[in-house]
């Protein structure tokens, strides 16, 4: 008798996981091919915090002339206007939201690996690569001033992001490469990602950084979002592969309500908030249908969110979601 039920278990088993099998098989899938997983939440938080946002349903999609397709940044400019900035020319887009079109052109003509772009007051902020800033004023006259402030950031830093912080009266510069500016953080800040702070009022420039992104631990969210699709817990103790998020910051924006720090990767289409703190709150996945290669973030007053996103195969574009406090 003994014998019989323990044939019967192993056989409820066998039937078990051949049910199971198609949903394993998808599964594997949507893990061996991460970009193919809908837009979702990596994970938040604990607290009252909710994501604002619907990212899997932009209000609004403007396309974008030729001359943007390598827009490589964006920041609220005035009513319904935003201020574009493209990778290869020394020149500022006045973009209308109203119209869908680009309404003026800026030329400052500094060179390239423009990065990404803020408007401070009266002044563009421009960030290249490798960590100098352009200051350029009177750009609206015709005939913009434009001054060079360097930084104790380089070319290793990879400087992708820039936003300002009003409380503090800085900048944040988000680092795609080398995370330290000192040798003896090499060690302590190897893996990661990090955002610095540059004060305006001195220009210099915090020698800690605002946030740091741990790798492992966004690693170790991704794989909570992934247990909850298809099954995907039971194959990860099988089958894993390394570096399956690769973040690398493209662009950052300061909330203009909850003053969270937003942070965006195109590499693997990842969105990151942090609090003022520099703690991570929550992260979503970008889903690469509406996200091809998202570089540019910023917001309005009202805190409604912009995300550019280079061509790649087709339009360049510029995508709105509404702010919806309560959540999707």
């Amino acid at each position: 008798m003994e014998i019989w039920k323990r044939k019967g278990i192993l056989i409820t088993i066998i039937i078990s996981l051949l049910l199971l099998l198609p949903v394993i098989r998808k599964g594997i899938r949507l893990y061996q091919d991460k970009d193919d997983i809908p837009g979702g939440k990596l994970f938040q938080g604990s607290g009252d915090y909710i994501f604002p946002y619907t990212l899997s349903r932009p209000a609004n999609k403007f396309n974008l002339p030729h001359r943007l397709d390598e827009i490589s940044g964006l920041s609220y400019f005035t009513q319904n206007r935003l201020i574009c900035v493209e990778d290869e020319i020394g020149a500022m887009y006045e973009f209308d939201i109203e119209s869908g079109k680009v309404i003026e052109e800026f030329k400052f003509g500094e060179g390239r690996d423009c990065e990404d772009i803020e408007i401070v007051k009266k002044s563009a902020y421009v960030l290249q690569s490798n960590g100098t800033i352009l200051q350029i004023r009177d750009f609206e006259k015709g005939v913009p001033k434009v001054r060079k402030i360097n930084t104790k950031l380089s070319r290793k830093n990879d400087t992708e992001g820039l936003a300002f912080d009003e409380g503090s009266n800085s900048l944040l510069i988000a680092c795609k490469g080398s995370p330290y500016l000192k040798k003896k953080k090499k060690k302590e800040l190897k893996g990661k990602r990090v955002v610095y702070r540059f004060y305006l009022d001195t220009e210099e420039i915090a020698d800690e950084p605002v946030c740091i992104i741990d790798m492992a631990s966004l690693k170790d969210s991704g794989g909570e979002l992934l247990a909850t699709r298809a099954f995907i817990g039971l194959i990860e103790m099988f089958y894993k592969r390394e570096e399956d998020i690769d973040f690398r910051p493209s662009g950052i924006a300061v909330h203009p309500k909850s003053k969270n720090i937003y942070i965006i990767s195109s590499v693997d289409r990842m969105l990151i908030v942090c609090n003022q703190a520099g703690k991570i709150i929550a992260a979503e996945k970008l889903n690469k249908k509406v996200f091809r290669q998202p570089e540019g973030i910023c917001f309005n007053p009202e805190g409604d969110l912009f995300i550019s996103n280079e061509r790649k195969g087709k339009r360049a574009n510029i995508l709105r979601f509404k702010y919806n406090p309560k959540g999707s």
